[in-house]
C-alpha cells in the first residue's frame, strides 16, 4: 500500500541521523525494568521504564515515515509493516519456542506459558487477553504467566499497524511542494497532541480509588499517549530537519539542555520513588514521566554534543540499547525460572546471576537471531529454514506443551455448593460470641454430653480458597464410600472481617463477601444439616493487614486476641446444629517468591506456625479436635511439594484432588472420629 506524495525534488531530503544517546536512553530503560522485576528495592517505579520505551518508538518510527515521505514522495507501508516484522517476529518466535517447553519442564508451583497467553502474544493482543484473564499487573492472585511481560509489546505493534494508515490518510491532501507539507504536517502535530491529551484524560477518568489498576496500565488507549508525544515530538524535529537542522543559538542551547536535565531528573524521581499501588500515578504522573522522556529525546537530538547526550552515548548504555529488545523479551521468563529455591542464591547475588544469564541469551539472540533477519544478511535458503524451524517449534511448543489455563480449574471449580439462598434467609450472630455463648459451645462438645451417630452420611465443609481445593478432592473420595460432601467455602474469605492486606506485596481490599462469612455458614449448616463439619481456613490470617487503624500480623498479641475470637465464634457457629465439628490445621505455603528470592511474609512459616497453635488452643478449649494437617504434609516445619511421590499443590497454596485422594485413608477416620462409615 502507497500514498501519493510530492516528488522528491519538491521536498528536502534532510533526514535525523542515527543518534547514538537514544541507545543509551534505552539502554537505561530495560536497566530500569530488569532491576524493577529483580526486586531492587531502591527501583520502586522501575515499571516505567516501558513509557520510555514507547516514547521512543513513537519518535523514532514517526520520524522514519515523515523521513521516507520527503525523500520519496511516499509511504509504503507495507515494507514498513515487513521491516517490523524482521525486526521483531524471530526473536519473538524463539522465545515461544523455547519458554513453553521450558515452563512445562519446571512443573508445578512455578509460572507458565498458558496457550490463550501464547496465542495472545503471538496475536499481539497481549494486553487485552490479560485483562479478560483477570491477571492483573500489580494485583496478582495467582503466579504471573511467563509471557505476561509481552503486553507493551502488543501495545507498540498495535501502534505499528494502525499508525502509518492514520498518517498516511492525514496527509493525503497535501498539496504539492514544502509549504503544502508543512502545513498539513502542522495539522497533524495539533491531531496527535489532542489525542495524546485525550489518552491521559482517559487514563485519569478511568482510574478508581482502591481499585486494581490494571484496567488503565494496561489499556491501549490510556497508554497510547507516551507513543503519541513521542510522536508530535518527531514531527517537530523532522520539520526542524527539513529546513537544514541550523544551528542551535547559545541561549536556545541553554534551555535545550535545562529542558533535558530536567526530564532526566523526573525520570530518575520517577523510576526511584513511583509504586503501581500510586493513584497519583494515574492522575497524572505517568503523563509526566512521558512529557519528562519526551523532554530528554528532544534535547539529545537536538544537541548531540551535549553532556547530557555524551552521557547517555557511554558504550555501555548503547550496547543495553542494541540488545535491549532480547533483554526485554529474555529477562522476565528467565527471572520466573531462575528461582531462590532452584539456585539456592538470594538477593543481590540471585539477581547478579539473573542479569548475567539475561545479557548471554539476549546477545546470543542478537547475533544469531536478530540481526541477520534485520539486516537480510542470510541467504534465502537459510532465511527460510530458520522461519520454518521456528514455525514448527513454536507450533509444536503451543500445541503440545502449553498448558490451557495457568490454574487447574478442576481444581478449585468442582462441588460448589449453591447456599445463597440460605445465606440471604440467615439471621447474623456477633462477631464476637459472649462467654454464655462459649460455654455453650464447651459443654456441646464435652465428652458425654451427645452420643454420636451411628453413621455419617453428610459432610459440610467450609472455609477459604484452600477449604475449597479440600472439598474437591474430598467429594469423590468420600463418594465413592456412601458420603455427601456439601462445598461452603469461598474463595478469598477467612476469619478476619475488614482491612486492607497485603497479598505478594501488593495492597489488597477485602470481598464485601468475606464481613458475613457467620451468616453464610450458619444458613449453609441450617439449610444442609450435615452430620460433620470440617474447617479449614488460615490463608488470610497470616497476611500482613490494617487492624485496629495500624499495620500488623499474626503474633501480635492484640490481633491474636481477635483470631482468637474469631475462632470462638466459628466453632459456636458450626455447632449449632449437633454435628460433629473438626478443624483442620493450616498447611505450610510457599506460592512463590519474592523479586529478591526471598518468601513473602504471608508463606514464612513461622506464621503458619502462629496460626495453627491459636487454632490448637481454641479447639483445646471447645473440644473440637484438630487434623494436623501441617505436620502431616510438611513433616520438617516448612513447606514441601510432595509426600511419598505425591504432588501435594498445584500452585503452592492449594491441594491437588490427587493428593487428598491420596490422604483419604488417613483423613476419613479423623473426619469422621466415633462415627461408622457407611459401606
Amino acid at each position: 500500500m502507497s500514498e501519493h506524495r510530492p516528488s522528491a525534488a519538491t521536498v528536502a531530503p534532510q533526514r535525523i541521523g542515527h543518534v547514538r544517546a537514544l541507545d543509551g536512553m534505552r539502554g537505561l530503560a530495560v536497566i530500569a525494568v530488569v532491576l524493577y522485576h529483580g526486586g531492587a528495592g531502591w527501583m520502586g517505579g522501575g515499571f516505567l521504564g516501558v513509557d520510555a520505551f514507547f516514547v521512543l518508538s513513537g519518535f523514532l518510527i514517526t520520524s522514519l515515515l515523515l523521513q521516507e515521505l520527503r525523500s520519496t514522495g511516499h509511504i509504503d507501508i507495507w515494507r514498513f509493516w515487513g521491516r517490523r516484522a524482521r525486526r521483531l517476529l524471530p526473536a519473538l518466535a524463539l522465545l515461544l519456542a523455547v519458554v513453553v517447553p521450558l515452563s512445562r519442564w519446571a512443573g508445578d508451583g512455578s509460572p507458565t506459558a498458558p496457550r490463550g497467553d501464547v496465542l495472545a502474544t503471538l496475536a499481539y493482543v497481549q494486553n487485552w487477553h490479560l485483562l479478560a484473564a483477570g491477571n492483573g499487573y500489580f494485583e496478582q492472585t495467582t503466579l504471573p504467566s511467563l509471557l505476561q511481560h509481552t503486553w507493551s509489546l502488543s501495545i507498540e505493534e498495535q501502534f505499528y499497524l494502525v499508525w502509518p494508515l492514520l498518517l498516511a490518510a492525514g496527509l493525503w491532501h497535501t498539496a504539492s511542494g514544502a509549504a503544502g507539507l508543512r502545513r498539513r504536517t502542522a495539522w497533524a502535530l495539533g491531531v496527535t497532541v489532542l489525542a495524546a491529551a485525550a489518552s491521559i484524560t482517559d487514563m485519569a477518568l478511568q482510574a478508581k480509588p482502591r481499585a486494581d489498576p490494571s484496567r488503565v496500565y494496561y489499556g491501549t488507549d490510556t497508554r497510547a499517549a507516551s507513543l503519541l508525544l513521542g510522536a508530535a515530538l518527531a514531527f517537530i524535529l523532522t520539520e526542524r530537519a527539513s529546513n537544514g537542522d541550523r544551528p542551535v543559538r547559545p541561549f536556545g542551547r541553554l534551555l535545550i539542555a535545562v529542558a533535558g536535565w530536567s526530564g532526566a531528573v523526573a525520570i530518575g524521581a520517577l523510576w526511584a520513588r513511583a509504586s503501581g499501588s500510586s493513584p497519583w500515578l494515574y492522575q497524572g504522573g505517568m503523563a509526566l514521566g512521558a512529557v519528562a522522556a519526551t523532554l530528554v529525546i528532544a534535547a539529545v537530538v537536538t544537541d548531540q554534543f551535549s553532556v547530557l547526550a555524551r552521557v547517555l552515548s557511554t558504550p555501555l548504555l548503547r550496547w543495553l540499547g542494541v540488545i535491549s529488545y532480547g533483554v526485554y523479551l529474555w529477562h522476565w521468563p528467565l527471572f520466573g525460572l531462575l528461582t531462590a529455591e532452584r539456585t539456592g542464591l538470594h538477593g543481590g547475588w540471585l539477581l547478579a546471576v539473573r542479569i548475567i544469564v539475561t545479557l548471554t541469551v539476549a546477545s546470543g539472540s542478537f547475533m544469531l537471531v536478530e540481526r541477520p533477519f534485520r539486516t537480510a544478511c542470510l541467504s534465502s535458503v537459510r532465511r527460510r529454514a530458520m522461519v520454518g524451524f521456528l514455525a514448527v517449534a513454536e507450533i509444536g511448543a503451543v500445541l503440545l506443551l502449553a498448558p490451557g489455563s495457568g490454574t487447574p480449574p478442576a481444581e478449585l471449580a468442582t462441588g460448589e455448593a449453591d447456599v445463597s439462598t440460605a445465606v440471604r434467609s440467615a439471621d447474623e450472630i456477633s462477631p464476637t460470641p459472649s462467654t454464655a455463648g462459649q460455654r455453650a459451645v464447651r459443654a456441646a462438645r464435652a465428652p458425654g454430653t451427645r452420643s454420636p451417630a451411628p453413621s455419617a452420611r453428610d459432610v459440610l465443609v467450609v472455609g477459604d480458597s484452600v477449604g475449597k481445593s479440600l472439598a474437591a478432592g474430598l467429594s469423590p473420595y468420600l463418594r465413592a464410600r456412601g458420603i455427601h460432601v456439601t462445598d461452603a467455602a469461598v474463595l478469598g474469605c477467612g476469619l478476619t472481617i475488614g482491612g486492607s492486606y497485603h497479598y505478594f506485596g501488593q495492597l489488597r481490599r477485602q470481598r464485601k463477601l468475606c464481613a458475613v462469612w457467620q451468616s453464610r455458614w450458619r444458613g449453609a449448616i441450617t439449610s444442609t444439616r450435615p452430620d460433620v463439619v470440617v474447617m479449614l481456613v488460615g490463608r488470610w490470617e497470616v497476611m500482613d493487614r490494617v487492624f485496629q487503624g495500624r499495620w500488623t500480623h499474626i503474633g501480635d498479641p492484640a490481633y491474636d486476641a481477635y483470631l482468637v475470637r474469631q475462632l470462638h465464634a466459628a466453632a459456636a457457629v458450626e455447632a449449632s446444629t449437633g454435628a460433629r465439628v473438626v478443624w483442620v490445621a493450616a498447611p505450610y505455603y510457599r506460592r512463590g517468591e519474592q523479586p529478591d528470592g526471598t518468601l513473602w511474609p504471608e508463606d514464612v512459616p513461622a506464621r503458619t506456625d502462629r496460626w495453627n497453635a491459636l487454632l490448637r488452643q481454641v479447639a483445646a478449649s471447645d473440644h473440637v479436635p484438630v487434623i494436623a494437617l501441617d505436620r502431616k504434609t510438611g513433616p520438617d516445619g516448612h513447606f514441601k511439594e510432595s509426600i511419598d511421590g505425591q504432588q501435594l499443590r498445584f500452585d503452592g497454596v492449594h491441594l491437588r484432588q490427587a493428593a487428598v485422594s491420596h490422604l483419604g485413608p488417613w483423613l476419613m477416620p479423623q473426619l469422621l472420629g466415633p462415627m461408622r462409615a457407611p459401606r
